[in-house]
């Protein structure tokens, strides 16, 4: 056990060390990916109704394969359903079912993680009495499970075991009579409700950093420098009044969605004080309580005025001293309720809003798709969107160097920060780290959110998560951006998007609009009733004012068929009931000309 233990550690040690820049390979399980549909099919309403469709329409019974919900949540334009996959009632490991459907039950996507096509090695489960080398008997919780396990080639019958030591330390391994198959990190780093009395309290912080309100770059005198004071740093601390909990005559940092507490090592005393003022310098560990709890009730403020209430929804825990003193952050969803730790190696982390903003970014995602956070692109999306939100919030404050994530904590002799505004494209610059893959999808919603706006971008973003899946890829989750800005906007902006995810080659082809295709105003076709047709339900109608033939073809956003109409002339109704829900692009065209409409249904 000990001699265990200490190779464990060793494993942590890298994997905590090298999160902010990672190039490690991934397990073949984390490389399936995920298969969508988008066809509207009515699911249902309750739970019972889902996993009846479920194991209707994507089960095997000749391999015995069956799907239980495990995680329900609810957007504000639909329900989203998460199943784990059994066989032989047994789980397949990673091995997940995402059914997402309107508010009326009927199916807007559905993601699969397909492994019954593999050959099972052998069905004998080794045993139990293996995981006990494996199973830290003083830790927080432990347990182990049978599960099937895809390695690359077969599927081998194998033990799953999950342990929270501490907040620095939890992981699940997979494992057989051979060793270790599979280790996975249950923490999600950056680098790679109770009722409470409120009173207004004064504080400084850095908002969003030093470096960027100074708009200077790091150098002397804007140096961590052991987290010296200097009139330079100081100068840059900004006040502000916020609320937190006042009790028997002490102030302290709690709020409804946050509590600065303590946790992990180095041991400090959270911030406290007589009188309502919170006046600490950096040099001080109440500085990182301060600026931590500011940054974080912010950002739960601003999700709560888009509407996403029920987005961490919680009293989430955060220590801004952790990680014995280590250059890196995390989100550990393991613990109830879950917790956030900064580190102090370097820029203590709590200093920079990037930083604390990308972790609670992996909070939003954890609380949108609960155990999704499985398979190499999706957790390169999580990283891409942490990103995006750090770079987005501190744009909101001050446009100084917006792209460059991290400016105080990174872009440093520590280590090298990542980017917003990159010119990688998919899939020709993924690489073997999550981080770096990120910086696409980060660097793309930066491009949407400089053309529509932030609460726009956001809004699109957070409503189109809900629907994310484990093994999903980066095409995958733009194609549910489109989709969530149809349900929210009346795919108002698809033009803009679907443009930057084309220059990214997230999408294969845009379909432009009626405007930048038919500039001429006196075409001799037009689509009457668009507006009745998206919100009367009406059919809409095409006028041909010429005496020629066309056909007339109608597609979805993906480019695919739905219906094509031959020597059309005069008129042509769209029947709406017979169309599928989402953006529908209709062609009218003979062998001299071609007109291209949107509608939305």
């Amino acid at each position: 056990m000990r001699y265990f233990l200490f190779i464990i550690t060793l494993l942590l040690s890298s994997v905590f060390y090298a999160q902010k820049n990672s190039n490690a390979p991934f397990y073949p399980i984390d490389t399936v990916e995920a298969k969508m549909i988008t066809h509207k099919i009515f699911a249902g309403n309750t739970t019972n109704d889902i996993e009846a469709f479920a194991n209707k329409n994507f089960t095997n019974n000749r391999r015995n394969i069956t799907f239980q919900i495990i995680e329900t949540t609810t957007s504000l334009k639909g329900k989203h359903y998460l199943l784990q996959a059994f066989y032989k009632n047994e789980k397949l490991f990673h091995s997940y079912l995402k059914i997402n459907t309107d508010l009326q039950g009927f199916s807007t996507s559905v993601f699969f993680t397909d492994l019954s096509g593999y050959e099972i090695l052998h069905e004998n489960f080794p045993n139990k009495s293996i995981t006990q080398r494996y199973i830290v008997t003083n830790a927080y919780s432990s347990n182990a499970e049978k599960v099937w396990f895809y390695n690359g080639k077969k599927i081998l019958p194998a033990w799953r075991i999950e342990n929270i030591i501490s907040v620095e330390t939890n992981y699940e391994i997979v494992v057989n009579e051979n060793g270790i198959l599979y280790y996975r990190d249950l923490n999600v780093y950056h680098k790679s409700v109770q009722n409470t009395s409120d009173s207004l309290v004064s504080m400084l912080i850095f908002n969003p950093d030093p470096l960027t309100r100074a708009g200077v770059y790091y150098g002397s005198p804007y140096i961590d420098n052991n987290d010296a004071d200097v009139p330079e740093l100081n100068a840059q601390r900004e006040q502000v009044d916020f609320p937190a909990y006042y009790d028997n005559g002490i102030f302290r940092l709690e709020s409804n969605f946050v509590l600065i507490t303590e946790f992990s090592s180095p041991t400090t005393t959270p911030a406290a004080s007589s009188s309502p003022n919170f006046h600490y310098t950096r040099s001080q560990s109440e500085f990182e309580d301060v600026n931590a709890f500011f940054h974080l009730n912010n950002y739960k403020n601003y999700l709560n005025s888009l509407g996403f209430i029920n987005l961490v929804n919680y009293q989430i825990h955060v220590d801004a001293h952790g990680f014995n003193g280590a250059d890196q952050s995390a989100f550990t969803p393991t613990f109830s309720p879950p917790r956030l730790t900064f580190g102090e190696g370097g820029v203590d982390d709590a200093e920079d809003a990037d930083v604390i903003v990308h972790e609670y970014g992996h909070a939003i995602s954890h609380s949108a798709a609960p155990n999704t956070n499985i398979g190499s692109q999706r957790q390169a999306l999580d990283e891409g969107f942490g990103d995006y939100l750090a770079a987005s919030y501190s744009k909101a404050i001050n446009t100084f160097r917006n792209t460059d994530v991290f400016t105080w904590d990174g872009h440093n002799p520590f280590w090298a920060g990542r980017n917003a505004a990159s010119s990688k494209i998919y899939p020709t610059n993924l690489t073997g780290s999550i981080h770096a893959n990120g910086e696409i999808w980060a660097s793309v919603l930066m491009q949407i959110h400089n053309s529509i706006g932030r609460e726009k971008t956001d809004s699109i973003l957070f409503q189109s998560m809900y629907s994310y899946s484990a093994n999903m890829t980066m095409p995958q989750a733009a194609n549910l951006f489109i989709q969530a800005d149809s349900l929210l906007f009346n795919g108002d902006n698809y033009t803009t998007i679907c443009n930057y995810f084309l220059q990214r080659g997230l999408v294969s082809n845009c379909i432009l609009s009626m405007q930048e295709i038919n500039k001429d105003k006196q075409s001799t076709i037009k689509l009457l009733n668009s507006f009745n047709f998206t919100h009367q339900k009406e059919n809409a109608l095409l006028i041909i004012n010429d005496k020629e033939f066309y056909t007339v073809s109608i597609y979805d956003t993906l480019g695919r068929t739905i219906s094509i109409n031959d020597n059309v002339s005069k008129e042509f109704s769209i029947n709406y009931a017979s169309l599928p829900q989402g953006i529908l692009i209709v062609e009218v065209y003979n062998s001299v000309s071609k007109n291209i409409f949107r509608l939305i249904k």
